[in-house]
């Protein structure tokens, strides 16, 4: 019950502000409106959320690092702990472009902005070279 407490103090002051500006309305039309209302804000947070989503990228540190063992494996001088790393960074940032690109898509934007399809390339690329450097 404490962890909804936050949620309903709000739905209540909200049902009170709607009632106070609609006193003398029925209870059943200002309920339907407080309800009306609290709907309307969940799914403006929903909305937030997805587009913050959709900003997702791999952090400043971990994308150079990314960017030093892709040019490491490309010189042939990755350890065989670097080569996992490199893999799960490869992976995470795979994951991360296509799970931006469904929250674009959602939110009904293209997925073909610059920097989208330069991170959508790089990550390919490094995957790529990984794979390739796992087989010879």
């Amino acid at each position: 019950m404490a962890e909804y407490a936050g949620d309903t103090l709000w739905a209540l002051m909200l049902f009170l502000l709607v009632s106070a500006v609609l006193a003398g309305r029925p209870l059943m039309l200002r309920e339907a409106i407080s309800l009306v209302l609290s709907f309307l804000v969940e799914i403006s947070q929903l909305y937030h959320a997805v587009e913050d989503v959709a900003t997702l990228v791999l952090p400043d540190k971990a994308n150079q690092h990314l960017q030093q063992l892709m040019d490491r494996n490309s010189e042939g001088l990755l350890s065989d702990q670097e080569r996992t790393g490199l893999a799960a960074l490869v992976e995470l940032s795979e994951r991360l472009s296509l799970v931006r690109g469904e929250a674009l898509y959602l939110l009904g934007r293209k997925p073909w902005s610059r920097q989208f399809v330069v991170d959508t390339l790089t990550a390919t690329e490094s995957a790529w070279s990984v794979r390739y450097s796992e087989i010879h």
